[in-house]
């Protein structure tokens, strides 16, 4: 039996990703609503992360009642293996998890927008051997790099609002996570200077900086800020993903992707030590993944 592919050839070369296109474009008013959710979400978590540990009686690292006790009146959220309240650990943890992800994405939008301006700037051959070290950085898997700038920089409190450990999670993602912010705003200067308003702005003699705040910079802030909102779902990941692998924030300091690897031997008796940080996480990705898709410039209508 043959397969007959004139129909296939036929039809025209864009009409799929057209289709797929028209299928992602939303309204303004779904645009909206996602982004609150997804605010929300945010916002929420913040709050809680903070005030529960607060006015909590029990504490993230003292031990509250016999190990591997079910969730309870006494314990909504059951003890671990060590016997210490999983509830107030649990938002202790997300704090950190929480911290780790927005310092970490804010210094590399900021420095990565930053370079990406300045390389825009420098001449041609400059700018091609700098573009061609940033696409080399960009080959390499990140997550093999974060773990080998982690074990260099060893458990030093670098930054003083985070535990030792996790300063060294923060400036790792940092070092590697800038290049495509820069990547990005390399690329959208370069198109966005052809432009008639840019155009139009030097040759009446506006000044860099003015061209800059007002007609290149707001263009170029919505496409970054998007990938910023979607690089937070994925340091969300990566940051409870490192346990598993070693190289997370390690105890007494509470940690959701530590406090999931320490349950998962234990998971088929005693599911809550796993499966509630793992639901936080969770919760976190997808508030993260709503505004990212909310100021997505790619799925406006």
């Amino acid at each position: 039996m043959s397969l007959d592919l004139s129909a296939v050839a036929e039809i025209p070369v864009g009409a799929g990703t057209a289709k797929v296109r028209r299928r992602r474009r939303r309204s303004p008013r779904q645009a909206l609503v996602e982004r609150v959710v997804g605010l929300t979400i945010l916002v929420l978590a913040a709050v809680a992360f903070v005030v529960v540990p607060l006015v909590s009686t029990a504490s993230p690292t003292a031990l509250a009642d016999l190990p591997q006790q079910s969730p309870s009146a006494a314990h909504w959220f059951g003890t671990d293996s060590l016997g210490r309240d999983s509830f107030v650990r649990v938002f202790a943890a997300g704090w950190t998890d929480l911290l780790i992800t927005v310092l970490a994405v804010t210094i590399c939008l900021i420095a990565g927008t930053v370079s990406g301006v300045g390389i825009a700037a420098c001449p041609g051959p400059i700018r091609s051997v700098v573009l061609r070290l940033i696409d080399a950085l960009l080959a390499i898997p990140h997550l093999i790099v974060v773990l080998a700038l982690i074990v260099l920089l060893g458990q030093q409190q670098l930054i003083p609002l985070l535990p030792a450990s996790a300063s060294s999670i923060v400036i790792a993602i940092v070092m590697v996570g800038w290049a495509p912010y820069a990547r990005l705003t390399v690329t959208q200067a370069l198109v966005l200077r052809e432009r008639e308003s840019v155009v139009s702005a030097r040759l009446l003699g506006y000044s860099r900086a003015r061209i800059l705040l007002r007609h290149t910079g707001p263009a170029m802030m919505g496409v970054n800020l998007s990938y910023a909102a979607t690089q937070a779902v994925l340091t969300t990941g990566v940051t409870a993903s490192l346990a598993f692998l070693g190289a997370g924030v390690p105890e007494p300091t509470p940690e959701l992707g530590m406090m999931m690897q320490q349950g998962v031997a234990l998971l088929p008796t005693t599911w809550w030590i796993t499966v509630i940080p793992g639901l936080f996480v969770l919760v976190l990705g997808i508030g993260f993944a709503l505004v990212a898709d909310s100021i997505d410039p790619q799925g406006a209508a």
